[in-house]
């Protein structure tokens, strides 16, 4: 398992929820998600707080595992990068 990092630039973040929508991991916790309804939970991978998004459980994320890479690749302003250290 590699070490990663899940890094949101607030200053790019506009909170648009892309990356919270397209999040397998999201979806699969909270189905709704699919349907671009926001997660009321804290138990999710990623939630907007304040207009800008958040890591809650970077532990449920699949790119650990080098399986995914969605959030990043569905940012439109580049303010999410994954990080693997």
């Amino acid at each position: 398992m590699a070490d990663l990092e899940i890094h949101i630039d607030p200053e790019l973040c506009s909170g648009c929820s892309c990356c919270i929508m397209a999040c397998p991991v999201n979806i699969e916790i909270q189905p709704s998600c699919a349907e671009g309804v926001a997660p009321k939970s804290n138990e999710v991978l990623l939630r907007a707080i304040n207009g800008v998004c958040c890591v809650l459980n970077l532990k449920f994320c699949k790119e650990i595992d080098g399986e995914c890479g969605i959030c990043e690749a569905v940012c439109p302003n580049g303010a999410l990068k994954l990080i693997k250290k």
